[in-house]
């Protein structure tokens, strides 16, 4: 039985995957990442298979920078439990599966602050939840994009909370 959350999951991935494989970000975007943990999508086409060394610091690390210089890498898959990862190409029509011992990541350009420019990914999304914020300080954004929502997120604003 498929899950409904893996359902909106994929579609937004979906849309992600469209924005993402783009080789170069406009000007003020920077190539980055979204984490979506435990799931990998059912088929995918590789664009390369990384296996851990022990040169490496991360294997994550390796796998998204590899991914983030080839234009034809739209996501990363990463099985920490094989200790290994590919990068494959962009994925129009796919379920995903649940697989704890494994992180998706899928490229997308975004305007990423200064402070966070030297980390792996910027996002994480997590199947089957949302964020939830309330009181004074907090921002509701109705009617946008999934794009426009990781772009709100990102924007360096002490006054609004998001969670």
């Amino acid at each position: 039985m498929k899950s409904p959350g893996i359902s909106i999951v994929l579609g937004m991935l979906m849309f992600i995957h469209g924005i993402g494989a783009q080789a170069q970000c406009e000007r003020g975007r920077s190539a980055t990442f979204v984490r979506w943990s435990g799931v990998t999508p059912d088929k995918a086409t590789p664009v390369f298979v990384y296996s851990a060394s022990s040169e490496e610091d991360s294997l994550t690390g390796a796998c998204l920078s590899r991914c983030r210089e080839l234009e034809e890498c739209a996501a990363v898959i990463v099985l920490y439990g094989k200790g290994t990862c590919q990068g494959v190409a962009t994925i129009q029509d796919t379920q995903l599966r649940v697989d704890n011992d494994a992180a998706y990541f899928t490229k997308i350009c975004l305007p990423v602050p200064e402070e966070c420019s030297h980390r792996w990914w910027a996002l994480e999304s997590t199947p089957g939840y949302h964020l939830h914020a309330d009181g004074p300080r907090s921002k509701l954004v109705y009617n946008t994009t999934v794009q426009a929502c990781y772009e709100a997120l990102l924007v360096p604003n002490r006054e609004k909370i998001y969670r």
